[in-house]
């Protein structure tokens, strides 16, 4: 019975997770609500962010370590003229 349902949650988890994915890939959002729509918006807007904010953190990385003469792996970068 446990066993039961556990799966039984755990299929409504998935279908929430694929209909998560289908709206954040822009399918069936003409069954949305506004406020859903909204949510959405707003979960779309802190992945940016998100990856906006890494990806200036690598770059301030990659600046720093091509400061030191290392390549962000490690390597010592060649300095042109030198």
């Amino acid at each position: 019975m446990h066993m039961k349902k556990e799966v039984m949650s755990m299929t409504r988890n998935l279908e929430v997770l694929e209909n998560s994915k289908r709206r954040f890939l822009g399918e069936d959002l003409e069954s949305c609500s506004i406020d859903e729509l909204e949510k959405v918006e707003g979960q779309l807007d802190q992945s940016l962010r998100n990856i906006r904010a890494k990806q200036l953190a690598i770059q301030g990385t990659n600046f720093s370590s091509k400061r030191r003469g290392k390549s962000p792996n490690g390597e010592k970068c060649r300095i042109a003229g030198k």
